[in-house]
């Protein structure tokens, strides 16, 4: 499929593929977060919000500094995305393949080994290369 190729080679080059891990403030339980996301400057918003439309996942973010987002975060809608996008993926291929196996864990299981999972997400975090990169996002 064409636009799988084409969101492949998006996602290599303009997105990210992670696993946040925050702690809820409300209890002591730990929440997983495995995303997808493609940022492009805000005059491509159109452009963020047809795929979207295209692939019927995710919600579009406009950024205050001036980028818009186009993030998926349900479970069900990353490792649908994932799934067809992985044969096309060159550069982010391994995070695809952890991300998915994590997803698919966390869609089988109600108890999950945090510890595991944390693991993975750091795992992930070092393959992804930004200025930014924070390995876990925990809330105190």
């Amino acid at each position: 499929m064409e636009e799988a190729a084409y969101l492949a080679g998006l996602i290599d080059g303009d997105g990210s593929i992670y696993v946040r891990l925050k702690s809820q403030k409300s209890s002591n339980r730990k929440q997983v977060v495995v995303a997808i996301t493609v940022v492009q400057k805000s005059d491509k918003t159109k452009f963020l919000e047809n795929l979207q439309k295209l692939w019927k996942a995710g919600k579009i973010r406009i950024r205050k500094d001036g980028m818009v987002e186009w993030y998926i975060q349900k479970r069900k809608e990353v490792k649908e995305l994932l799934e067809i996008i992985f044969p096309y993926l060159k550069l982010k291929k391994p995070q695809a393949a952890l991300c998915l196996e994590l997803v698919n864990e966390l869609l089988q299981i109600n108890e999950l080994n945090f510890d595991e999972i944390e693991k993975i997400a750091i795992k992930i975090a070092k393959m992804n290369l930004s200025k930014k990169n924070k390995l876990l996002q925990m809330s105190p």
